[in-house]
């Protein structure tokens, strides 16, 4: 683990949520929203777009602006759901790999978890347990 502050990112498909400023209880994060493409893809059905077929998982564009929000931490806990291809976590972690490999070194860790299901406060909470576990222990 590099010295530096711990940032959290809760990443999905539409949003990142970024706690860079500490992850206790009633921390607020900035909020990344993708910008919204569905103007580009007027053949995509309503159902579809619910599913966000619509939109291009690993935007190079909403992936720089995380980066930029997490360039200074000195290590990183992402959070995520999905599988494969269609995991933004996943995604992003790729993108990190090839375009900014000093910043893929300090991430730690990234947790599967519902997003959707999730409280702010409980990705906190989730974010603290990691962290006692695998960061401040070590």
């Amino acid at each position: 683990m590099t010295t530096g502050n711990f940032v959290v990112v809760a990443l999905t498909q539409r949003e990142a949520r970024v706690w860079s400023a500490g992850i206790s209880p009633g921390s607020k994060p900035k909020v990344i929203r993708s910008v919204d493409d569905q103007a580009d893809n007027r053949h995509v059905r309503p159902a579809q777009s619910a599913h966000l077929h619509h939109r291009r998982v690993d935007d190079p564009e909403h992936f720089g602006d995380i980066t930029d929000a997490i360039a200074a931490a000195g290590s990183v806990l992402l959070m995520g759901h999905g599988k494969g291809k269609s995991s933004a976590m996943a995604c992003f972690i790729d993108h990190l790999e090839r375009k900014h490999p000093s910043l893929a070194a300090r991430v730690d860790g990234a947790l599967d978890v519902d997003l959707e299901a999730m409280t702010e406060g409980q990705l906190l909470a989730a974010a603290r347990d990691w962290h006692v576990h695998h960061i401040a222990t070590t």
